[in-house]
């Protein structure tokens, strides 16, 4: 931290802000002024004092000055239309002047957290859904976010109206049809099916009553490839799923 000069009583002294002593310092003083002139001298602790010499809180009052500010400012361009808003972000500079640079941060479709666009999934087709569904929860790239995945039909999709809203894999046994798991992917899912993924949260609204919530959701299409083609971007299955041919493969 710069140094800086502050007078206490006529004395100039140089306080540093990262120097306990030179914090006490101002604190001590700062409870003598509060005691001279008839302030509450029990307010003034070091912690807030560290937070003036820092500026720290006069950082804070002047961020929300300018929050406030920007935001009346957008409030009356809507309000008279004289201007176009801003669209999702705005940079202020305060040390540099008042200038408002605006940049325009468009959606990543693709993007597996905020992205709507459906995501092409690769799977072997001999592979079985309960191993479509430990690819997921075990997979640290495309599916990281999703450990407790629930697996829906897409009713757009699906021909068979049996199927309509049905659970293709969930945490709770009774929700989906187990005699699903241990069959191959393409004896349930054709080529280019999609289907929901999903990852729950638990919940308990303000009556104590406990629900489940989706807190991220994707929509996803199946593709098929050969278990060796798909084994050379998933090494970390190769021992499980992979013959010696494979590893031998990959390894080269």
């Amino acid at each position: 931290m710069e140094k800086k000069w502050v007078e206490v009583y006529g004395e100039e002294k140089k306080i540093d802000g990262d120097d306990d002593t030179h914090v006490n310092f101002v604190m001590e003083h700062a409870k003598e002024h509060a005691i001279k002139f008839g302030l509450d001298d029990k307010a003034i602790s070091y912690n807030l004092t560290k937070g003036v010499v820092k500026r720290i809180i006069p950082a804070i009052a002047s961020t929300n000055a300018c929050v406030s500010a920007a935001c009346a400012n957008e409030a009356f361009k809507i309000v008279t239309g004289i201007y176009h808003s801003l669209e999702n972000f705005a940079n202020f500079i305060g040390n540099e002047g008042c200038v408002g640079m605006v940049t325009n941060n468009d959606l990543n479709t693709a993007c597996l957290v905020c992205g709507s666009s459906t995501l092409d999934v690769k799977f072997p087709p001999e592979r079985t859904l309960a191993d479509f569904v430990h690819y997921i929860k075990m997979d640290k790239g495309l599916f990281q976010f999703y450990h407790t995945p629930t697996l829906m039909w897409d009713d757009e999709d699906e021909e068979e109206e049996d199927h309509d809203f049905m659970y293709i894999y969930s945490q709770n046994e009774k929700m989906c049809d187990q005699k699903l798991l241990p069959l191959p992917m393409n004896s349930t899912f054709k080529q280019g099916a999609e289907m929901y993924l999903s990852q729950p949260q638990t919940k308990v609204n303000e009556k104590g009553q406990t629900y489940i919530e989706s807190i991220k959701q994707n929509k996803l299409k199946i593709s098929y490839v050969s278990l060796s083609e798909w084994l050379k971007d998933h090494n970390e299955f190769i021992d499980d799923w992979g013959s010696d041919i494979d590893k031998l493969n990959i390894k080269k």
